[in-house]
């Protein structure tokens, strides 16, 4: 068994030995700028052109709807202030889940408090997940983006993206309004479900290189072809979306890495069903008094999330990591914030409750017998 046991994979799972090979061969041959017009640029760019269209296959849109960005965060920020400010007739508004990662309520805080965008929430009920009936002809009418997180990386509660999506169009077709754009963070739940403009029935889709076993700092904004973006970073590059040189080595390796996510994912899928069955289990039976966050029905595979009893999560973690295991307080970009979750205030939980949500995630190269080892080792910090 492993010394140290890894289980913060929806912060970041391992590299995969595809995307590694993928970056080694690109080294070996030698890269150049894909910008540059000589061959070794020309090579480059073929290389660059060539993620993109297996990209954009897998994902079923156009490689011209593939966007690529430095991550999660900048696909976010793309996608709700450049789409945002790409739009001619505003109606200032825009709807949001409460419970979305913490790089979207710093790009809507932006453009409240730059361009006096009026921030509203979508419904939710008390387990987390939004609630599709109460999403009506006004909301659709008045927004002009809603903005949903299909998995919440925190607790793991899966929204019903689709079903959202689908309804957004309904009601926008039969009220004979402009339909408001809606855009998926589908970073984390791209692990283990299918995802895509045409699965989700949204015009933006983010999507970040880590969470599938790439490279970390580099991503992927899906956008509707023709939807209109104002570039954040003045440049040429992506369609002129975006500035700055593309990431080629991180691209092909975030290429690798969602080609072996999607071949290897419902092999996946059942042994994380089989860990997370196992890890709920432990918990229920042996240690009651921890509470399971992580609803049992419209959750991801992948992430299990509790509330220590009279424990401040940070403590947790450190006590944690002396015992050989890698665990979080929530997402990997807010883990280390003294506040409270805003995830589990959203939820009706205390601020002091807020501090003690502790997640336990899993990823592609964990077993088992890996996930039996750390309920043998969170067993001895428990007594």
């Amino acid at each position: 068994m492993k010394d140290y046991l890894y289980f913060d994979h929806a912060a970041a799972t391992t590299l995969r030995p595809e995307a590694q090979a993928a970056m080694e061969n690109a080294l070996q041959s030698g890269l150049g700028n894909p910008s540059s017009v000589h061959q070794v640029g020309r090579r480059a760019k073929g290389l660059l052109d060539e993620a993109r269209i297996n990209l954009a296959a897998h994902f079923l849109v156009k490689p011209a709807e593939v966007v690529f960005t430095s991550g999660a965060t900048e696909a976010v920020h793309t996608g709700l202030i450049g789409a945002y400010l790409g739009l001619k007739d505003k109606r200032v508004v825009i709807y949001t889940s409460p419970l979305v990662h913490s790089c979207v309520w710093a790009a809507l805080d932006f453009l409240q408090t730059q361009h006096q965008v009026e921030v509203k929430l979508l419904p939710l009920a008390k387990t987390g997940h939004l609630e599709l009936e109460k999403i009506t002809e006004t909301i659709v009418g008045e927004s002009d983006i809603i903005d949903i997180e299909h998995l919440n990386s925190e607790i793991g509660v899966l929204q019903p993206a689709a079903k959202i999506g689908k309804k957004i169009i309904r009601l926008a077709e039969e009220t004979e309004k402009t339909k408001p754009l809606f855009m998926v963070d589908a970073a984390a739940s791209v692990v283990s479900e299918r995802v895509g403009l045409d699965f989700q029935k949204c015009d933006l889709l983010a999507l970040s290189a880590e969470k599938v076993g790439g490279l970390s700092g580099s991503g992927v904004l899906l956008k509707k072809d023709g939807l209109i973006l104002a570039p954040l970073l003045g440049g040429s590059h992506e369609w002129g979306w975006r500035g700055g040189t593309e990431n080629l080595i991180g691209i092909l390796a975030l290429e690798a890495a969602y080609s072996a996510n999607a071949a290897q994912q419902e092999a996946q899928n059942k042994k994380f069903i089989e860990i997370q069955k196992f890890l709920m289990n432990f918990f229920k039976t042996q240690f009651p008094d921890i509470k399971i966050i992580t609803p049992q029905e419209g959750s991801g595979l992948h992430i299990l999330h509790l509330l220590w009893p009279e424990s401040p999560a940070n403590l947790v973690i450190a006590q944690a990591d002396l015992a050989g295991i890698a665990l979080s307080a929530g997402s990997a970009c807010s883990s280390g914030s003294i506040e409270g979750s805003k995830v589990l205030t959203a939820l009706g939980y205390s601020e002091d409750e807020a501090l003690q949500g502790v997640r336990i995630s899993w990823g592609w190269d964990t077993t088992l017998p890996e996930a039996e080892a750390l309920c043998d080792r969170l067993r001895g910090l428990l007594k």
